[in-house]
């Protein structure tokens, strides 16, 4: 049977890093067809606190590892009915994660190469001499495997941690957008209520603008773009005085030079914030430098509501 192996000091299986993290007993499966094999390996492995289960050949050991799903596979190679390279073959393609330790009397090193390809973990020759090795290789292959389990999980939840994460951003952009549109629609509804045109005067030239744009080529990000800013095209009317915006008759020569002005004024308010403008607030511009950026909103809606009332020919 071997020296029984002394426990050392440190060891992975009692230094209480390695059997604690189990909520109940490793389960080691046995595949072997000679009976005094697997006794001996049970009662070996029950001594260290580990639950085995015994198979007699590889079509019996397949069934129990469907059934039972143990943590740990010791299969012999030569064996009737269905041998351990054929386990092996089936462990690699449906329980990868599953270790497998092949313990054979077969001392062909094409047998061993042709093992490990397959995917066995770990390579003992029979007698095992000393138990000592045996269970060093079920540690170190136990201990691998939950090293790649929790890397595994590790990914998954980082993974989702970033799904998460990125449909937190993902409504935190919606958000911001949906507010950008409030504040830009709300904006110009407030020239529009001075000037007392007619209603929702900003909404229609949104989707008239919307589908000129469409018309042009222009894609769907392009557009709506467009769109949006075209609801300030008139917020420089907030400059003119409300006798000019109120009048019911036709405008003077001096008042329509006045009101003109209301697309160099609706520039001007769609200007980016000055070093001057940051001065004022009591703002560092180093520590505020994207007050000062010219967003692409912003350019577009300043030439929009500059450009408004360009005509044809350039006038």
């Amino acid at each position: 049977m071997g020296v029984v192996p002394t426990v050392q000091p440190g060891s992975i299986l009692y230094c209480g890093e390695f059997m604690s993290k189990a909520t109940e007993p490793y389960v080691i499966l046995t595949i072997d067809d000679e009976p005094l094999i697997r006794e001996t390996f049970r009662f070996y492995l029950e001594d260290f606190g580990y639950r085995v289960l015994e198979a007699e050949n590889g079509r019996v050991g397949l069934e129990v590892i469907e059934q039972h799903l143990p943590d740990l596979v010791l299969v012999d190679l030569r064996m009737p009915e269905v041998d351990g390279l054929d386990v092996l073959k089936v462990m690699k393609r449906t329980y990868p994660d599953i270790p497998v330790v092949v313990v054979s009397g077969t001392g062909f090193i094409g047998d061993a190469v042709e093992a490990l390809r397959l995917g066995a973990w770990n390579y003992l020759l029979k007698p095992v001499e000393d138990l000592n090795m045996l269970i060093y290789a079920i540690e170190q292959s136990l201990d691998k495997a939950r090293l790649i389990r929790e890397n595994k999980e590790y990914r998954e939840n980082l993974e989702e941690k970033v799904r998460l994460r990125t449909g937190e951003l993902n409504r935190a952009n919606d958000l911001l957008s949906q507010t950008r549109m409030q504040i830009v629609f709300r904006l110009g509804k407030t020239a529009e209520y001075r000037d007392k045109v007619t209603g929702r005067h900003v909404v229609r030239v949104s989707c008239y603008t919307r589908i000129i744009a469409q018309a042009l080529g222009l894609d769907k990000d392009e557009a709506d773009l467009v769109a949006m800013c075209s609801a300030l095209h008139d917020v420089g009317k907030l400059g003119v005085p409300d006798y000019i915006l109120n009048k019911p008759g036709r405008l003077d020569d001096e008042e329509w030079a006045i009101m003109k002005q209301h697309c160099r004024m609706g520039q001007e308010i769609l200007s980016p914030l000055t070093i001057e403008d940051l001065a004022f607030m009591q703002k560092d511009n180093d520590e505020c430098a994207e007050l000062l950026s010219d967003s692409r909103l912003l350019k577009t809606a300043r030439t929009i509501a500059y450009s408004h009332h360009e005509r044809w020919d350039g006038k």
